[in-house]
């Protein structure tokens, strides 16, 4: 069934239900009533004429039937609320197969990018490797740069930074604490670059009386 199916089922449903109770309301009333007059017609039953003692029964018979008919109308009253209640049921079941199917389509989403998350942890991996390359290079010849374990401590409090934002820190990290290696790698750079250029200008000053 649709959203609209059951809608229409409720709506159809609590229509009945209300007719339903509105006819045992009256039903009720007219039962009160009936017992009412047999109060009144007991005694003369029984003290009075015949035609007393025929009105009692008739009362009687009168009651006999009220009651029937509201015993089989609550029959059909919970026949109705139970279409209602499996109707709105069936609703909570619908809605909540939608919220499945919403989820399992973010995970199937999910999946794809844990993919290319891995791809990007791969890249960074070598992105890393090539780093440490370069930084060695200009090391062996002296170039003023910190070392593998200075750039790892960096490298992991780069990562700690970026990673906040999705709430995965065991810690949470200072502002004051906070960077990111970019911006200390390139610190690092500018100065290593002023010292090898002061040596290149040294070497092309002996070059240059040869």
């Amino acid at each position: 069934m649709t959203d609209e199916q059951i809608a229409e089922s409720v709506k159809n449903a609590t229509l009945v239900i209300a007719d339903l109770q509105k006819q045992r309301n009256a039903l009720t009333a007219n039962l009160g009533n009936l017992r009412e007059q047999k109060a009144k017609a007991a005694l003369g039953a029984f003290t009075g004429p015949p035609a007393a003692k025929q009105a009692l029964r008739s009362l009687n018979t009168q009651i006999g039937d009220a009651l029937l008919d509201i015993e089989d109308l609550d029959v059909a009253l919970a026949l109705a609320q139970g279409e209602v209640a499996e109707a709105q049921t069936a609703s909570a079941a619908l809605s909540e197969r939608k919220k499945i199917d919403a989820v399992l389509a973010r995970l199937a989403d999910g999946r794809k990018t844990a993919d290319q998350l891995q791809k990007h942890i791969r890249g960074l991996v070598e992105h890393v490797t090539a780093l440490f390359d370069d930084l060695e290079a200009a090391r062996s010849i002296g170039a003023p740069l910190p070392g593998r374990e200075l750039v790892r401590v960096n490298l992991a409090r780069s990562f700690q930074t970026e990673m906040m934002a999705v709430k995965l820190n065991t810690e949470t990290i200072p502002p004051n604490q906070r960077h990111h290696l970019s911006d200390v790698i390139a610190a690092w750079i500018a100065s290593a670059e002023h010292s090898l250029r002061m040596q290149r200008a040294q070497a092309e000053s002996i070059i240059a009386k040869r």
